[in-house]
C-alpha cells in the first residue's frame, strides 16, 4: 500500500483562563478561551479577549492563567485540495509568473 502524502502545519494557540463578571447577577466566574497565536503580555491578551468575547452582560476582568500550546496538524494532500479555494493572486503556472515579473522591464 502506498504511503499517503500529508500537508502539515505547526500552530501555536494561547489558552487563557480569565476571570469574568456577569454584570446582571454580579457573579464572578472563570472561563477558558483559545486565542490564535502568541501574545507578548497579559495586557495584549486582555485586549484581544475584550474585543472578541466581552459583551453587555459578561465582562472580562482579569487574566488568571495562560499557556501556549503548540499543535502539529496534518491532513492528506487530496483532502486539502478538496477543501481549499484557489487564491487568485497566485499564478497557476510558470509562464504566468514569468510574464508578471518581466512585464515592467
Amino acid at each position: 500500500m502506498a504511503r499517503v502524502k500529508n500537508i502539515t502545519r505547526t500552530i501555536k494557540i494561547t489558552q487563557v483562563t480569565a476571570l469574568m463578571l456577569n454584570v446582571e447577577t454580579a457573579e464572578p466566574f472563570n472561563a477558558t478561551f483559545n486565542l490564535e497565536g502568541t501574545y507578548k503580555n497579559d495586557e495584549a491578551i486582555l485586549k484581544a479577549l475584550k474585543k472578541e468575547y466581552e459583551h453587555d452582560v459578561c465582562k472580562v476582568v482579569h487574566i488568571v492563567a495562560t499557556e501556549v500550546i503548540t499543535k502539529k496538524l496534518s491532513m492528506p494532500i487530496q483532502r486539502f485540495v478538496e477543501l481549499t479555494t484557489m487564491d487568485n493572486g497566485i499564478a497557476n503556472n510558470c509562464s504566468e509568473t514569468t510574464d508578471d515579473i518581466c512585464a515592467d522591464k
